[in-house]
């Protein structure tokens, strides 16, 4: 029972394409959303700051900590 390298990254690119093909649909239906409803978009768009936001304190936190 010899493990071939070639194998795992044909496997590895398979769900991606598939995940990408399924999400599409859904990006394109919350973007069409959000353009009938401004009011959430402008939450969502908030929303999303508040996230990145986040991201950046946590990005900056394990530098501070191991300084």
């Amino acid at each position: 029972a010899t493990l071939l390298p070639a194998s795992p990254p044909p496997m590895a690119e398979q769900p991606s394409t598939a995940h990408r093909t399924e999400i599409a649909p859904v990006v394109a239906q919350a973007i069409a959303l959000l353009h009938q409803h401004p009011t959430l978009a402008a939450s969502v768009i908030e929303l999303i700051e508040m996230m990145a936001e986040a991201a950046d304190d946590l990005d900056d936190a394990p530098s501070t900590a191991a300084d």
